[in-house]
């Protein structure tokens, strides 16, 4: 029995020891990995705010006003505009119907 305890113990004392150096290298590897990933977010936020805005700045009415101006469209000097009487229908009318419902 004092043998096994001399053997064993020591041996399972070993195997713990290598293990957790082996648990605890592979954690300070994922760390690193966390960590270069989140400055790429981090990176990658930046720059989608910034096209974000750059987008925004693109599509305001003043920014496109101007980018016609300078392509020739003018405003228009007198408003065209098509009206329709009350009375006329829209719609088709389906035979033997009066009106559109």
């Amino acid at each position: 029995m004092k043998k096994f305890l001399y053997i064993v113990v020591p041996c399972t004392a070993f195997v713990l020891v290598v293990g957790q150096i082996v648990v605890t290298n592979e954690l300070a590897g994922v760390g690193n990995d966390i960590r270069t990933l989140d400055t790429q977010i981090a990176t990658l936020t930046d720059e989608h705010d910034l096209v974000s805005a750059q987008v925004a700045s693109a599509s305001s009415l003043t920014s496109i006003s101007q980018k016609a101006a300078l392509a020739g469209f003018v405003a228009p000097k007198k408003a065209n505009v098509i009206a329709l009487d009350d009375s006329s229908d829209v719609a088709i009318v389906l035979p033997g119907k009066t009106s559109v419902q």
